[in-house]
């Protein structure tokens, strides 16, 4: 049910109850379904404090990404 314009906005998670997270949250939520080991990364990013930090870093890096190490054609905005 996402278009493509909502996926090249932001990275996107659809839990299994169909509930929709984007950006630093979608983050979060993958991290949480994954591995026990990531899975402290997760709930931190979700912290009230660090939510916050973490969705403006998200917000740099998806602008950004196109000048990172492995940035493509393909991730230019």
């Amino acid at each position: 049910g996402l278009t493509p314009a909502q996926c090249d906005e932001a990275v996107r998670w659809v839990s299994a109850d169909g509930i929709r997270y984007a950006g630093h949250v979608a983050i979060a939520r993958a991290l949480l379904a994954s591995r026990w080991w990531v899975r402290p990364a997760g709930r931190a990013i979700l912290l009230p404090g660090v939510s916050a930090v973490a969705a403006r870093t998200y917000r740099w890096v998806a602008a950004n990404r196109h000048r990172l190490p492995g940035g493509t054609p393909a991730c230019s905005p």
